[in-house]
């Protein structure tokens, strides 16, 4: 049997009586000693047990270290499972609080030894401490055997001690002892995920702790209202139950890579799994779901990749998702709106974990890596000289921040002191003499040493020589010690052991002293490290935006880096490689956590002409043109979604549905609010990832259907030059009645001007004559002796519809039109 795992499900069991009961509250562990960090209760794996106390009882003397009345889970040496309620206080208490707690358990004592089938132990009456048991009398082999015997055990223990405590506050009303407050359980439950938090490794972090009864409860009465619904239901929920989590620390936020997997997809698979009978365990199959999602393999994102494709098809847009989703993939599986993801890329912007940077025709390999840069210095008198100083680039400066492991906030290390250090060796020598495994301490003297065999009521610790059990007793006292430990935090430093030390606490067995302020200087120095280490995270990953990277000169800039960058050559991998740079002579190499995306315009230069270098070394993903995005439904869907937060009227949504709502025309019926909601919640039903065409039955959007115009004009700018140039969607999205006009005269023509080099005769293959007129007048030159068929040649001109006086009148079959910019548009789609 797993001590981690048996106290998870102990975890569980503990949780879900408190769910069904309320008023049943639990301890967990709160502090976190050295291997015990991940520890839901007191003990430790070394000890094989762990215990729960269900009541707050003060109670404190010298040596102290547990509560008075404590559930005890203890791991035989064969492995079997034995349960017992202990009670355990000093006969000598040396206060009132531990007077009134003494003579609570000695009440109980004698109504426990008729409990049965429950057996009674007691310790001997010579000890100097109030030991008792009550056991359940079978050792068990799972934990799940033991439930039915454990509750009996709860159902007949725990009214007694009840009972007494309130007959003993009517005697002694400042006595203090009480089930612990629902508001204190969750405390304590929030201050151990805070634990498990700091203390959990990358990549794992915390995977153990999703039965957090907290975040459950909404959760819970959610899934038995909805299970018998269709899965896709429960998308949104659940993207908001692992928010929760994550923002818990009960999940990982990833800092270094992404797991190659969709964290909903795979609970809605486990989900037709869960016994919908044993709904009582609930928390115990999303656990295991949880923990089954965490341990997928995790996805290899492209360290280099390229997003290319012709203008105006997002790929500087896109960038944008890319570098967020490398660096936070929980926050985009939320589906955020574009805003918050702005919000994000700023902030890591500012962070320094996301640079962007444009390529040019001047970018040179002094501006990307390093090189010599001139400063202008003043000198004392105020004469000006002009320095050469070696400056690192844009590269080497994300590279160089890359490679920095993150320092947490030190602030939130508590510091292990003296205290904490004796506390733990007192509760160590405890456990040890209650297996009768007496802890041993090393001396200066090599294969030989000092066990720890008793501890007094005044919590002084009792040493004997490990070899003879008829050797003196040597007492080493807590305040001495302590006085020890604070002259000498380094043992290492003492030259005379016998002569220091009585300087110091006068005469003393110099040997038991140095024994335990060698474990006590270990165990602070040993927590000081650890916690340390714990608050330095792995790197994060940084991301290097470079947009339209295929305009530079790539050999140029790049330099001997071309081949760094690699993923198998970077730091850090079995063949990773260093240059010496040739400024600063510095060794560099490249970090496997700093990720490239670059853009590439086609229309600038195609894939096949890119440097083959830097093709071999990238990823390419195409960004084509997406007609759909321009889809009515689409379109409204999309607003929907990107103001969901919103009300109808918000000063920030109305706006741009009024635009939108302009802009294609749409039925009054929809603007009906009653119409708006019944389809908005449909939409919220079936979850963003759905595209289901909740408006194209609601009649004609108008005369301009966006979705088939891009389609046609690159069909036929495929067929004149190739796909390379074809326009993007983005020329149209997020246009009104104005700016759409705009957007067709200052950046669809002129590109088009650009594609075909001026040539208006293929315009107007593309446009139409909506758009392109042939001149009819006729042109005259000079009167020279010249054979030519200049004046033969025709001429054309682009038609704009911005102008205001403009009267264009075309005969069509419908006899003479006078053109507008929408009839030009419904020419152009013949």
């Amino acid at each position: 049997m797993n001590y981690h795992e048996l106290q998870i499900k102990a975890y569980n069991w503990l949780t879900h009586l408190h769910n069904i009961n309320p008023q049943f509250t639990f301890s967990v562990r709160q502090k976190a000693s050295k291997g015990a960090e991940q520890n839901y209760f007191i003990g430790t794996e070394k000890s094989r047990y762990f215990s729960t106390t269900f009541w707050n009882i003060p109670v404190s003397y010298p040596g102290s270290s547990t509560d008075l009345i404590n559930l005890v889970f203890a791991l035989k040496k064969n492995n079997k499972l034995s349960l017992y309620i202990q009670f355990f206080q000093t006969k000598e208490p040396n206060s009132d609080q531990n007077k009134y707690a003494l003579e609570l358990i000695r009440k109980i004592k004698p109504r426990l030894k008729t409990l049965e089938p429950l057996v009674f132990g007691e310790g001997k009456a010579t000890l100097k401490m109030e030991y008792f048991a009550i056991y359940l009398p079978d050792h068990y082999d799972t934990f799940e055997a033991s439930i039915h015997d454990l509750n009996i055990m709860l159902e007949k223990v725990i009214p007694i001690v009840n009972e007494e405590i309130v007959s003993m506050k009517e005697i002694y009303p400042t006595f203090k002892a009480n089930s612990f407050l629902s508001e204190e359980q969750e405390r304590m439950i929030a201050k151990m995920y805070e634990r498990f938090d700091k203390y959990s490794s990358h990549g794992n972090k915390t995977s153990d702790n999703v039965e957090s009864w907290k975040i459950l409860d909404d959760f819970n009465e959610w899934f038995i209202e909805n299970y018998n619904q269709s899965p896709e239901i429960f998308s949104g929920m659940i993207l908001g139950f692992l928010h929760q989590l994550e923002n818990k620390g009960i999940i990982p936020k990833e800092e270094k890579t992404t797991y190659d997997c969709n964290v909903i997809e795979v609970l809605l698979k486990e989900i037709p799994n869960f016994d919908y009978e044993g709904l009582d365990h609930f928390e115990e199959f999303l656990h295991h779901t949880i923990k089954k999602i965490i341990s997928l393999p995790m996805a290899k994102q492209p360290i280099n990749q390229i997003l290319y494709g012709p203008p105006g098809t997002g790929k500087t847009y896109n960038t944008i998702n890319k570098a967020v989703q490398i660096i936070d993939p929980y926050f985009m599986s939320s589906h955020p709106t574009r805003a918050a993801i702005r919000e994000k890329y700023e902030e890591l912007v500012l962070k320094g974990q996301i640079v962007f940077t444009t390529f040019h025709q001047s970018m040179t390999y002094e501006d990307f890596i390093e090189g010599i840069k001139p400063k202008i210095e003043e000198g004392k008198e105020g004469i000006k000289k002009v320095i050469y100083d070696i400056e690192d680039g844009i590269f080497k400066r994300i590279a160089d921040a890359a490679q920095k492991p993150v320092l947490n906030d030190l602030n939130k290390i508590k510091e292990y002191t003296f205290d904490d250090a004796w506390s733990d060796l007192v509760q160590d020598a405890t456990i040890h003499m209650e297996t009768k495994t007496l802890l041993t301490l090393t001396i200066q003297t090599p294969n030989l040493g000092l066990k720890i065999v008793d501890i007094s009521d005044q919590g002084n610790l009792n040493l004997k020589p490990i070899y003879s059990e008829e050797s003196k007793v040597y007492t080493v006292s807590y305040s001495r010690a302590k006085k020890l430990q604070q002259a000498f935090s380094d043992l290492s430093v003492i030259k005379n052991v016998n002569k220091e030390f009585r300087e110091v606490i006068g005469g003393s067995n110099s040997t038991a002293y140095w024994a335990v302020l060698n474990y006590i200087n270990n165990r602070i120095k040993e927590e000081a490290e650890f916690d340390i280490k714990k608050e330095i995270s792995s790197t994060l990953p940084y991301v290097l935006i470079i947009d339209e990277i295929n305009r530079g000169n790539i050999s140029q800039i790049f330099g001997e880096l071309i081949t760094l960058i690699e993923e198998d050559k970077r730091l850090g991998n079995d063949e990773a490689l260093e240059i010496t740079l040739p400024y600063s002579k510095n060794k560099f190499g490249v970090p496997s956590n700093l990720y490239i995306v670059g853009t590439m315009n086609t229309a600038d230069r195609s894939v096949e002409a890119l440097d083959t270098a830097l093709r071999r070394r990238f990823s390419f993903e195409e960004m084509p043109p997406k007609p759909y995005l321009l889809n009515p439904s689409y379109m409204i869907e999309d607003l929907f979604w990107e103001y969901k937060d919103y009300d109808w009227n918000h000063i920030e949504y109305k706006p741009q549905e009024d635009k939108l709502f302009k802009l294609l025309e749409i039925p009054e019926k929809l603007k009906d609010k009653k119409v708006k909601e019944e389809i908005w919640k449909k939409m919220k039903d079936d979850g963003r990832g759905k595209k289901a065409g909740y408006f194209q039955d609601l009649g004609d959007y108008g005369r301009i259907d966006f979705e088939r115009l891009l389609i046609v004009i690159n069909q036929r700018i495929e067929r004149l030059i190739d796909k390379d140039h074809a326009i993007g969607h983005a020329y149209f999205i997020g246009k009104d009645n104005e700016t759409i006009i705009d957007s067709f005269y200052k950046n669809i023509i002129p590109l088009l001007q650009e594609y075909f080099f001026g040539d208006y005769g293929k315009i107007g293959l593309v446009l139409g004559r909506g758009f392109v007129n042939k001149k009819s007048d006729d042109f005259i030159f000079a009167d020279f002796d010249y054979e030519n068929s200049y004046s033969e040649r025709e001429s054309y001109e682009i038609i704009d519809y911005r102008n205001p006086n403009l009267n264009y009148v075309l005969s069509l079959e419908e006899g003479d039109v006078t053109m507008t910019f929408k009839s030009a548009i419904k020419l152009l789609m013949n």
